[in-house]
């Protein structure tokens, strides 16, 4: 963000915590809701640590997940598709668009829950520097969002950005976080600094806001750097 303001991300409806925060959040309020997978334990790796053949894969969950999680397994590779954030391991082909802060001190999430948001205060797709923060919907109502399964994603996954012009950006996941909504650290919001990509959902308990909305406890926080063979 600009400045030093404390984001606080809440992903699927619109509760305001704190005088003076960022609220960043879905301008959809959801109810009824379905709860959020329980994330994997978290991790921390250096980016030396990490394998470049798509980390350690989850077993993909049987079931029908609803028509906005995709089930195809993901080729990387040209032609690339502009704007769109790859992650083989979880099966996220999901196309970017632009949301910015609203008003009411909340991200706009993609209404399509196949498609994630970049913060436009973050670092663009396109950046040499900054962090690059990329959300999107665990769940909305009773479907499963295109990140549903992000608290699944494993130590040294790669994951593929990109751009507007189709130009890519190879990651590697380092690490995997879950922060109480009101605890995020300013850094995951620094459009300076070294290169990075951060991508957000909801995660923890389901809990109700005083107005009686469904929302989550926590955000599950994936944390990528640019692959060391990265040209």
């Amino acid at each position: 963000m600009r400045g030093s303001w404390r984001v606080l991300l809440t992903l699927c409806a619109a509760v305001c915590i704190g005088v003076g925060a960022w609220l960043v959040a879905s301008a959809v309020k959801q109810d009824p809701s379905a709860p959020a997978p329980s994330p994997a334990t978290d991790f921390r790796v250096s980016v030396q640590e990490a394998v470049d053949d798509g980390g350690r894969p989850v077993a993909f969950p049987d079931g029908d997940l609803g028509p906005y999680v995709n089930r195809d397994e993901v080729e990387l590779g040209p032609p690339w598709q502009p704007a769109r954030l790859f992650v083989p391991s979880i099966r996220v082909s999901a196309p970017i668009e632009p949301h910015d802060v609203t008003a009411q001190n909340a991200m706009s999430l993609p209404t399509d829950l196949r498609k994630v948001g970049w913060l436009e205060t973050t670092a663009s797709l396109r950046s040499g520097k900054g962090t690059t923060l990329l959300a999107g919907h665990v769940t909305l109502g009773r479907h499963a969002g295109a990140l549903y399964l992000l608290g699944q994603v494993g130590p040294g996954a790669e994951v593929v950005t990109t751009d507007e012009s189709g130009s890519p950006s190879r990651w590697v996941v380092t690490s995997r976080r879950s922060y109480h909504k009101a605890a995020l650290p300013e850094s995951l919001f620094e459009a300076e600094g070294p290169r990075r990509l951060v991508l957000v959902t909801c995660g923890g308990e389901l809990i109700r806001s005083a107005d009686g909305h469904a929302t989550y406890e926590d955000n599950v926080v994936v944390t990528a750097d640019p692959h060391p063979d990265a040209s």
